[in-house]
C-alpha cells in the first residue's frame, strides 16, 4: 500500500508508522498495545498473523465496496459472508459517508487512522469495523482516541459504534455503541501511561 499522506502527516503501512513533520509518532493502537490493553502474548503468533491478516482483508473488501471499486468476483470465498453484513448494514441504516480511512494527527502527539466517520441515521459518527468474535476494552477506547482526533478539528461526533461482522450474527453484523463517558479519559490515561514508561526507558538524567 502507498502512504497516506494529510498535510504534515504521513502514514506508511508496512512498515505500520505515522510520521508527523518528519518524526514518528504513536498511533492509537500503538498506544493501546503498549499499556497492555491489547495484550496477544499469550496466543500463538501465527493465530495473531492469520487474524490480522484476515481482518485487513475484510478491510480492504470493504473500503473498496464503499469507493465501488470491489470486482467482487475476486473475492475469497471466506470473506464474501462479511461483505454482505457490511452490505445489509447499507440496507438497515442510512449511511453517508464523510471520511473513508484518512490518517489524522493529535497536537498531544498521537495519530490515527478511523475506519469511517460518517452521517450513520443522520448523525456523526465514527465507525470501526472488526472481524472478531470477541470486543475489548481496547477496541472501545480506541474510537475514543478517534473521538479526539477528530475534536482537534472542530469536530463534534454523536456516536461511535463498532460494526461486529460475523457470519453468525442473523444480519451477519452486530453494533455496539460505544456510549460510557469515561472512554475518552480512559484512552487518555493509557496515554499518559504511554509516555511515563518512555521516560522510564529513558531513564532519570
Amino acid at each position: 500500500m502507498s502512504d497516506k499522506i494529510n498535510g504534515k502527516l504521513v502514514y506508511t503501512d508496512k512498515p505500520h508508522i505515522y510520521k508527523y513533520d518528519g518524526v514518528i509518532v504513536p498511533a492509537v493502537n500503538d498506544i493501546l498495545q503498549a499499556v497492555g490493553l491489547a495484550d496477544y502474548s499469550k496466543i500463538n503468533a501465527r493465530v495473531i498473523d492469520r487474524a490480522r491478516a484476515f481482518g485487513k482483508a475484510v478491510h480492504r473488501a470493504t473500503h473498496l465496496w464503499d469507493e465501488h471499486n470491489l470486482n467482487e468476483k475476486t473475492l475469497s470465498a471466506p470473506l464474501v459472508p462479511y461483505l454482505t453484513g457490511w452490505k445489509n448494514l447499507h440496507k438497515d441504516h442510512k449511511i453517508a459517508f464523510l471520511e473513508i480511512e484518512i490518517p489524522r494527527y493529535s497536537a498531544l502527539g498521537f495519530a490515527g487512522t478511523m475506519d469511517r466517520y460518517a452521517r450513520f441515521d443522520g448523525r456523526k459518527t465514527i465507525i470501526d469495523i472488526k472481524s472478531t468474535k470477541i470486543l475489548t476494552l481496547a477496541n472501545i477506547l480506541q474510537t475514543a482516541g478517534y473521538e479526539i482526533l477528530l475534536e482537534e478539528d472542530g469536530i463534534k461526533i454523536d456516536y461511535r459504534i463498532i460494526v461486529q461482522l460475523d457470519p453468525l450474527f442473523k444480519r451477519g453484523y452486530k453494533l455496539y455503541y460505544c456510549e460510557d463517558q469515561s472512554d475518552r479519559n480512559g484512552f487518555m490515561s493509557c496515554f499518559n501511561t504511554y509516555n511515563l514508561q518512555l521516560r522510564a526507558k529513558k531513564g532519570v538524567k
